[in-house]
């Protein structure tokens, strides 16, 4: 078990929270690779790239960098897949879902890129973007008739992937003492959110305080 008093905050604070660790959305697979990478810009060795990981992340400058993300295999049907089987089955949903959920989220999405990182991150930090894209993705529960349960298949892949990365960060806390920074997608932060509240191992301190 890890302990109460963790201190944990979840996709990105600046180096006011102090973090000893920064846990980064990236497959866990490529944890090597990321190391070396932190390791040459800790000397000096290595210029940063665009992403939030190296912008933010490596900047951050925390003992230890992890990441923790877990892709795991395709589901049988991704999200692409439900939606088009909802266009043939259920034309009703498809096209509810598309006025009303996914276009206006594409054309928010759309418009945050031309967003510095920093604005970009406090945007990612939004719960209340966060909760409607947790609900659109939960409402490819529906996609489904008696003999076939589409929408399952991706939605299972999801809460799989995000219980994964919560187990992951919970890893990271061994001492009680840890302070842990964690960048994640907008879409991620209301799950794990919920989870982490509810595990009662960690104290959750949201990024507003320090962004």
């Amino acid at each position: 078990m890890t302990r109460r008093n963790n201190r944990l905050t979840s996709s990105t604070a600046t180096s006011v929270f102090e973090p000893t660790d920064v846990a980064v959305e990236l497959d866990q697979k490529k944890q090597a690779e990321l190391e070396e990478r932190y390791r040459l810009y800790l000397t000096g060795e290595h210029t940063l790239n665009g992403t939030e990981i190296e912008q933010i992340g490596f900047r951050l400058q925390a003992k230890r960098i992890h990441a923790i993300d877990h892709l795991g295999e395709n589901p049988a049907y991704g999200i692409g897949d439900a939606l088009a089987w909802a266009r043939d089955h259920l034309p009703h949903f498809y096209e509810s879902f598309q006025t009303n959920q996914l276009e206006p989220m594409l054309k928010e999405e759309a418009a945050s890129q031309e967003l510095s990182v920093y604005n970009r991150f406090k945007r990612a930090n939004n719960m209340e973007l966060s909760q409607k894209l947790d609900q659109m993705y939960t409402q490819m529960l529906t996609v489904s008739n008696p003999e076939k349960h589409v929408g399952l298949h991706w939605v299972n892949w999801w809460y799989e992937r995000n219980l994964t990365i919560l187990a992951n960060i919970a890893r990271l806390a061994h001492t009680g003492e840890e302070r842990i920074v964690v960048l994640i997608g907008g879409s991620h932060l209301y799950l794990l959110k919920d989870w982490i509240e509810r595990t009662d191992c960690f104290s959750l301190e949201y990024t507003h305080q320090y962004i």
